[in-house]
């Protein structure tokens, strides 16, 4: 299992059967994010939004104080690359086909798009104020039309 901790600038690998943490990851901190006060963190979170690919091969994680999105490899845990996204990311969700990761921009009013293949932002889409969490749903031709 992977987890994020509330002060933690990074994640843990957990071994569910044994009860123990294998691992910790920290992950880079910009110049913003280590000068805050832990107690400044947006949402008591240095990173909040961790999502996998749908492969299982890439982790995508929310660098909440740090204003980046990071692709991580599995299984060596290596950081493929930090991505620049804008202001407090906030929440990760994998696309339904599993080749990208959504990022919700709480203060760019905004989520991004990133291939879990490349690493690089394929889509910015305005969604209005503060966004925090997404989800994926399947929506029919008949509900779109009658919008």
């Amino acid at each position: 299992m992977y987890a994020q901790l509330s002060y933690l600038n990074g994640f843990i690998e957990y071994d569910l059967v044994n009860g123990r943490i294998v691992r910790t990851v920290t992950m880079p901190y910009s110049a913003e994010g280590q000068a805050m006060s832990p107690d400044d963190y947006p949402g008591n979170s240095a990173h909040h939004g961790m999502a996998m690919s749908g492969d299982g091969t890439k982790l995508c994680m929310a660098g909440t104080i740090d204003d980046y999105a990071a692709i991580v490899s599995r299984p060596g845990l290596s950081t493929d690359r930090i991505i620049p996204v804008g202001d407090i990311p906030y929440w990760t969700q994998t696309s339904t086909d599993g080749r990208y990761c959504y990022v919700s921009l709480s203060g760019a009013d905004q989520v991004v798009v990133i291939s879990y293949a490349t690493s690089q932002i394929v889509a910015r889409v305005p969604v209005g104020d503060f966004p925090q969490r997404e989800r994926n749903q399947k929506v029919t031709e008949e509900a779109i039309a009658a919008l």
